[in-house]
């Protein structure tokens, strides 16, 4: 978190992707950041990777960091301790599983954060990596409209400002 909040206040920009891998669009994406040597964070779901181990291992293999994204997208403010535990657990020894590599960021769903989610994840080594520019592409599902959110939200278009972008 205190990354991104550095990088408000300069022209630096991470790309975060959140939800997956999904296998219509992670390997595209993946593409795409290789052909232009961009690094991101995936912010993967423990159901997706156990569906889809090979996006997690390409990933990794591309270079890219995994972060938690849970295991089942539970809002984790909302469960039980041990619940909320398992959720962060289950996913990390998956990804750990898949890559040999133990994530070091987690981005509760829904950024909903609270004292429980902060304790756990400082228990497993994790920091809580949130975003300040959200172009809203899981509600609009449009790249015209993501875009031009994006352009607004970054200041592409006068005053540049950089951050940790959410995208899915």
């Amino acid at each position: 978190t205190e990354l991104v909040k550095m990088l408000t206040s300069t022209r630096n920009i991470i790309l975060t992707f959140d939800d997956g891998p999904h296998p219509s669009t992670t390997p595209g994406i993946l593409e795409i950041l290789k052909k232009r040597n961009i690094k991101a964070i995936f912010f993967v779901l423990g159901v997706q990777a156990k569906k889809h181990p090979e996006l997690v291992k390409l990933i990794h293999e591309h270079g890219h960091d995994i972060g938690n994204h849970s295991y089942s997208h539970a809002n984790l403010t909302h469960i039980s301790e041990a619940k909320a535990r398992q959720e962060i657990e289950s996913a990390n020894n998956l990804i750990e599983k898949l890559t040999g590599r133990k994530p070091k960021y987690l981005r509760p769903p829904y950024g909903a954060v609270n004292r429980q989610v902060v304790r756990i994840a400082q228990e497993y080594g994790l920091d809580i990596m949130m975003w300040t520019i959200d172009p809203r592409d899981w509600q609009n599902k449009n790249s015209a409209t993501t875009l031009r959110n994006l352009e607004h939200q970054t200041g592409l278009n006068g005053n540049f400002r950089g951050g940790g972008v959410l995208l899915h």
